[in-house]
């Protein structure tokens, strides 16, 4: 925008030179015309930047920083030997492993209800067909 404004300042500039050196009244008046269109052009640019500029004085700008977690400490104490130690790792095998089915059930739940909604409608449908086939048929074998 700025470049446009001195651009046009210019341009004006380079009119009213012109101005000077004109020798006949029509061409006196066609070098004023161009100037008056020039100077309306840039009073026009001149407005935008200002609008501009007072949009971006209000304008909000947000942060937000965000940084690691610094390592968790593990306090290390001495492993216990033989049993303790396998029984302290059998145990947290066995909690990762009811996490992980836990996480699964979780999964695949949503997927059951309506599966198990599906199939019991298909089986009250099946038997509710097969009684209307056996109740036409049982007048027949009469």
């Amino acid at each position: 925008m700025n470049s446009r404004v001195a651009s046009a300042e210019a341009a004006i500039a380079q009119l009213r030179k012109l101005l000077t050196r004109a020798g006949t009244v029509s061409g006196l008046l066609t070098v004023q015309e161009q100037i008056n269109q020039e100077e309306a052009t840039l009073e026009a640019l001149q407005s935008q930047q200002r609008a501009l500029a007072r949009e971006t004085t209000y304008a909000t700008i947000s942060l937000t920083v965000t940084g690691t977690a610094p390592p968790a400490r593990h306090h290390h104490h001495p492993a216990a030997a033989g049993f303790l130690r396998g029984l302290t790792a059998g145990w947290h095998a066995l909690r990762t492993a009811v996490s992980w089915l836990l996480t699964v059930a979780g999964a695949v739940l949503p997927f059951l209800i309506p599966a198990g909604v599906a199939a019991l409608a298909a089986i009250a449908g099946r038997r509710w067909w097969l009684s209307r086939r056996r109740a036409g048929a049982s007048p027949a074998a009469e």
